[in-house]
C-alpha cells in the first residue's frame, strides 16, 4: 500500500501534506502511534506515525534530529496534530523533509486518534487480503475474525496490565478505536450459566446475554466486551449514571431470566479510569465488586466497588474467628434480644447509623420520633453502648456489617 493511497482516505479528507511530497509513493506497512517521541528505537520500516508533536518546538533538539531519525529507520512518514502542545510544526522540520522527500501530514485539529488509526489498519488489513491469492470460496467473514483476535488480545493486555509504555498502550488502543486518554469503566458480568447444559449450549447463553447488553437502549457509548471464563467483561465509556447503569443491568437481568434460571446474574463494576494503568485497577475492583455484591445483595444485581464501603474491607478477612468475635462484642446481645422477640432494633440501628439523625431516621421508617427515641434508648441499654459517642456508634456499625456477611453465608455465629 502506498502512502498517496492511503491519504485518500475520508479520514484524511481535511489533512495538508506540507513536507515531503516526493516520498508519497513510499509503502505503508503499518501505523504507529506516539505522543512522547522518545521510543523511537521501537518503530519498524513502512510505519506510518502519527503524533502530536509532543517536544517538537521550533529550534529544540528533537525538532531538528526528528526528521533524519525517521528517514534513517525507513518510516513511510509522519502525521502530526498541531494544538495540543505545538502550534505549528517547525520549519526546520519541514526544510528537512522536503529535502528527504520524509513526508509530513498535518492533521486537522478534532480528529481524534483513534479514529485515524481504525481507519488506517482497517483499509491496510483490507489491501492485504485483496491481494491475497485464495480460493473462491473463502470466507468473506476471515476478516472480521481478525479484527476479534486483534480485539480480544488487546483487551487481554490492556486488563491484566501487560502495556509498558503509554505510547505502546495508545497504539494498541487505536488500532481497536479506544480513546483510553478518555474515563473509562470496567464492568463483569457473571450471566449465570452453570446449569446451561453442555458446553455449546453455555457458550450461546453467553453470546445471546453480551448481543443483548451490547445492543440494549441504555448501552454506554463506546462499549467493547470479551468473554473471559464464565464471564462477561465490559469497558465503556464512563458517561452514563449510576441509576442508567443499574437500570441497563436489571434489565438485562429479568430479560435473560424468562423461561431460564438465570436468577443468580449480577454485575460488578469498577471505578472510573483516569489513564491507561488503571483499566487493570477498575477489572480488578469490578471482579471484587461482582463477588461481594453477588454475596451480600444478589437481590440489586448490580453493585459498584465504589459503594461498597467497609464491605470491601471486611470481605477480605479471612479468620471468621476475628469477625465472629467482633461482632459477639458489639452487635450480638441486639440481635439475640430480636431474636426473641421478634424485634426490629437491628434493623432500627442500622438506619439510624447510616442516618445521622433522628428525624431523618422516624421518616424513613414511618414511624413517630418519640417510638423512635424509645427503641434508641432500648437499644442503647441492650449493647451498653453509648449511641452518641462517634467510636461507640463506628463498632456497631461494624457489627452489623459483619452480621450481613454472616447472614449471607448461612452461618449462625454466637
Amino acid at each position: 500500500m502506498k502512502l498517496f493511497q492511503l491519504l485518500s482516505l475520508d479520514i484524511f479528507a481535511n489533512s495538508e501534506i506540507v513536507a515531503g511530497k516526493k516520498g508519497l509513493d513510499r509503502d505503508v506497512t503499518w501505523v504507529n502511534m506516539m505522543e512522547i517521541l522518545d521510543s523511537l528505537d521501537q518503530l519498524q520500516p513502512g510505519e506510518l506515525l502519527i503524533s502530536t508533536g509532543y517536544g517538537l518546538t521550533e529550534g529544540s533538539p528533537l525538532a531538528a534530529d526528528i526528521i533524519g531519525n525517521l528517514n534513517e529507520r525507513e518510516l513511510a512518514g509522519i502525521a502530526v496534530q498541531p494544538g495540543y502542545y505545538i502550534s505549528e510544526i517547525p520549519s526546520s522540520m519541514i526544510s528537512q523533509a522536503d529535502e528527504l522527500g520524509f513526508p509530513i501530514i498535518r492533521l486537522q485539529p478534532k480528529i481524534t486518534f483513534g479514529k485515524v488509526t481504525r481507519a488506517v489498519l482497517d483499509f491496510l488489513t483490507q489491501d492485504t487480503i485483496s491481494r491475497m491469492e485464495l480460493p473462491i470460496s473463502f470466507p468473506l467473514k476471515v476478516l472480521d475474525n481478525r479484527r476479534s483476535g486483534v480485539l480480544e488480545e488487546f483487551f487481554d493486555d490492556l486488563l491484566d496490565g501487560n502495556f509498558h509504555s503509554y505510547n505502546e498502550a495508545l497504539t494498541r488502543a487505536g488500532s481497536v478505536g479506544l480513546e483510553i486518554s478518555s474515563p473509562y469503566k470496567v464492568a463483569v458480568v457473571d450471566p449465570d450459566i452453570g446449569n446451561a447444559g453442555n458446553r455449546d449450549t453455555s457458550h450461546d447463553l453467553m453470546m445471546e446475554t453480551k448481543q443483548l447488553i451490547m445492543t440494549h437502549p441504555l448501552a454506554p457509548k463506546n462499549i467493547h466486551s470479551r468473554l473471559k471464563g464464565k464471564h462477561i467483561v465490559l469497558v465503556y465509556l464512563a458517561a452514563n449514571t449510576k441509576t442508567e447503569e443499574q437500570m441497563l443491568f436489571r434489565n438485562v437481568a429479568s430479560t435473560v431470566a424468562e423461561g431460564v434460571d438465570r436468577g443468580g446474574f449480577f454485575v460488578g463494576v469498577g471505578k472510573t479510569t483516569r489513564n491507561w494503568r488503571e483499566f487493570k485497577d477498575s477489572y480488578s475492583q469490578a471482579i471484587t465488586a461482582l463477588e461481594i455484591g453477588k454475596r451480600l445483595f444478589p437481590s440489586r444485581k448490580v453493585a459498584h466497588y465504589e459503594d461498597l464501603g467497609l464491605y470491601r474491607l471486611l470481605c477480605q478477612i479471612k479468620d471468621q474467628n476475628i469477625l465472629r468475635e467482633f461482632m459477639n462484642e458489639t452487635i450480638m446481645p441486639l440481635f439475640e434480644y430480636d431474636s426473641r422477640h421478634k424485634g426490629v432494633l437491628c434493623g432500627t440501628l442500622k438506619v439510624f447509623l447510616e442516618s445521622g439523625n433522628q428525624q431523618e431516621t422516624a421518616d424513613k421508617l414511618i414511624i413517630h420520633r418519640q417510638t423512635l427515641g424509645y427503641r434508641l434508648r432500648k437499644i442503647s441499654k441492650i449493647v451498653k453502648r453509648n449511641l452518641h459517642d462517634p467510636k461507640d456508634r463506628f463498632d456497631l456499625y461494624m457489627g452489623l456489617l459483619i452480621m450481613d456477611i454472616a447472614d449471607s453465608d448461612n452461618q449462625q455465629w454466637g
